[in-house]
């Protein structure tokens, strides 16, 4: 005979089916297994560690694991965990989700994106971004799994991120709370053949249309560690208020370049001993910019400041023909950029007739007080340039190729203050006016 125990814990009850013929301490050591209001089959809450565990289905899991997510935010359950599975989902919308999403690890679980599964023109319609995986406000951690992607949209369209991160809706006109504390933890993402992902990750405001709802007030954290991207493009960047963003020791593969954008910002971001390589792929030739910071003049709410350190990074774009490893552009004076590029490794190819190949290309009375210092650059043939900006350092670099055209290091029309330190065997045109050759 036995008869039903009702617990009760953070507010949530549990059934647990009692054997009157066994001792309650043999009870409590065991695991308790209940329902959340899922589908039990696949959906189950391990009481004895708080953890709600989502088995695969074989075919479209994500009613499952939406439901998952949702029950833990009512019941402040802190993980929803994926076994060693392949899962399938069309597309996860959760808001204040305040736990860990994981999966066992980066080789043994994977979310596979349905093909042509997700409307995007429906996200579209609603003035939001189209997103395979959707986190708004709240503290998400997502970590240990796999995440592909090929054609995710219904009607075959670009989606517009497959991991994103943001504050309130764009419909939300209330815009106080808006703020995410996000992290992604030794993930993988990978876009598939058909480059129909804009970018892997995005942390931005929800909004497409300039001047609806809440564009600049995204508040809060982000933190990329230990993960990886292959993708054409990898994670787009465009938090207010001066949110902090830290991106470190991860590895990029880019087809396109734009490993790292930073689009209209208020933050202070440290990209740090992460591997970067621009991959040749069917876009032989492309110009790109692996590192990219700008400020839109013609956007009346971009921030005024932005910070970037770049710090200990290796660039590897030895099957490049051209482009910018790193390109900060900021035109209109009072929206500033101040960057930091320290310590930086750059593996460069042959260098065949007519390469054009920069390390940093800074243009505009916006990028100001900027210091490049210390990195080596592979005897690169084009490797500095500065158009218009003010009060650039560039000290104890090494590895310019020192040929006269194109310059090492040129100093553009309307430079001014900008120093350049001796012993780098650079080679060096200044157009500027109130610059110091060393």
């Amino acid at each position: 005979m036995g008869h039903n125990l009702m617990l009760l814990k953070n507010g949530y009850e549990f059934t647990l089916k009692a054997i009157t013929a066994i001792p309650l301490f043999f009870i409590c050591s065991t695991v308790l297994a209940d329902s959340v209001g899922c589908d039990d089959a696949y959906v189950q809450l391990d009481t004895a560690v708080l953890v709600i565990n989502v088995e695969p289905t074989g075919v479209d899991d994500t009613d499952n694991i939406q439901c998952a997510l949702d029950a833990a935010i009512a019941t402040n359950i802190p993980t929803v965990r994926l076994g060693k599975h392949t899962y399938n989902i069309s597309n996860l919308l959760v808001e204040n989700f305040k736990g860990t999403f994981e999966g066992a690890s980066i080789s043994s679980t994977t979310i596979q994106v349905i093909d042509r599964s997700v409307d995007c023109a429906a996200f579209v319609f609603s003035n939001t971004y189209s997103s395979a995986i959707k986190f708004s406000n709240g503290e998400p951690r997502i970590r240990y799994m796999t995440i592909l992607a090929d054609d995710p949209c219904v009607d075959s369209e670009f989606i517009f991120s497959l991991l994103m991160f943001t504050g309130r809706p764009a419909t939300n006109t209330v815009c106080g709370n808006d703020v995410i504390f996000g992290v992604v933890d030794r993930i993988k993402l990978v876009e598939l053949a058909t480059d129909r992902v804009t970018r892997p990750i995005a942390v931005f405001t929800d909004s497409l249309v300039l001047g609806d709802g809440c564009i600049n007030n995204l508040l809060g954290t982000f933190k990329l560690n230990r993960s990886e991207i292959i993708a054409r493009r990898g994670i787009l960047l465009g938090m207010k208020s001066g949110a902090q963003v830290d991106i470190n020791f991860n590895k990029f593969s880019m087809r396109n370049g734009l490993a790292v954008e930073i689009v209209d910002a208020n933050q202070s971001t440290t990209i740090f001993s992460n591997e970067f390589k621009f991959v040749k792929d069917k876009l032989d030739g492309i110009a790109f910019s692996l590192i990219s910071v700008t400020a839109r003049t013609e956007n009346a709410m971009t921030p005024a400041f932005n910070r970037v350190v770049i710090h200990k990074n290796k660039f590897d774009v030895s099957e490049a023909l051209r482009g910018e490893i790193i390109r900060v552009r900021s035109d209109y004076l009072p929206k500033k950029i101040t960057t930091l590029i320290t310590d930086n490794t750059l593996l460069v190819g042959a260098e065949p007739e007519g390469l054009d190949l920069l390390f940093v290309h800074a243009s505009g009375k916006g990028v100001s007080k900027g210091l490049v210092s210390g990195n080596a650059l592979g005897e690169i043939r084009a490797g500095i340039r500065l158009e218009g900006s003010v009060g650039w350092t560039i000290v104890e670099n090494s590895g310019f190729a020192n040929t006269s055209s194109p310059p090492d290091i040129e100093l553009g029309v309307a430079t001014s203050a900008c120093i350049v330190g001796p012993g780098q065997n650079a080679t060096v045109d200044d157009f500027g006016a109130g610059n110091f050759i060393l």
